[in-house]
């Protein structure tokens, strides 16, 4: 026999806990499964990141955001470091790189499975001019990479950059503006120089 409660605040208070409890617990399941999923998805995107990599970093590349790229490709000046990275024409097997996938051109991997000693540039018209570095290496400047004098007739050393319309636009403008600030220059030094030989050649006659 279920026990009878005569007040009615008791009696409300049983009422409630029916009605909520099957929904609460319904809540507390799904939670606890939505963070063991978690877990769960945030091991295997961490155990997916081989060791190797690990060890590498995307440089800060900001200071080539006007490098316009057409092509695609990499550079490492040490050799040592050359022999580690191949191109896959077959498949882009650039999705098992982790983090570094966002400064390497597509389809280029580490063939021994190994990290670079130093840096290594790699250049497409998506990521633009990019730095991998070795964590444990002494820092380079990414606009190392960057190869502003780059001809198709000879063998570039890094990224193949030609400047963007906007900022080709932009310097030119600055230039003319140079050339107004010296022809200004140079009429006042004239000026200057008449005002002088008006003032002396009187005083010279006097003599």
């Amino acid at each position: 026999m279920e026990p009878i409660v005569s007040l009615p605040h008791l009696e409300l208070k049983l009422t409630l806990n029916k009605q909520f409890t099957p929904k609460m617990s319904a809540l507390l399941g799904f939670v606890i499964t939505f963070l063991a999923l978690s877990v769960a998805l945030g091991s295997a995107t961490s155990a997916k990141i081989p060791e190797f990599i690990k060890s590498m970093k995307c440089a800060d590349c900001s200071m080539n955001k006007d490098c316009d790229i057409e092509t695609t490709g990499f550079y490492c000046p040490l050799d040592v470091d050359r022999v580690e990275i191949h191109y896959n024409p077959d498949g882009n097997i650039s999705t098992g790189l982790g983090y570094l996938a966002d400064c390497m051109a597509p389809h280029y991997y580490f063939y021994n499975k190994k990290s670079i000693s130093h840096i290594c540039c790699f250049w497409s018209p998506v990521i633009g001019c990019r730095q991998v570095r070795n964590l444990g290496a002494q820092k380079a400047p990414c606009d190392t990479c960057a190869n502003w004098n780059w001809s198709p007739n000879l063998h570039h050393v890094g990224c193949p950059c030609q400047e963007k319309e906007g900022t080709k636009r932009k310097k030119k403008k600055g230039k003319g503006s140079s050339t107004k600030l010296t022809h200004c220059g140079i009429v006042s030094m004239i000026v200057i120089h008449l005002v002088q030989q008006m003032i002396c050649q009187p005083l010279l006659l006097k003599q």
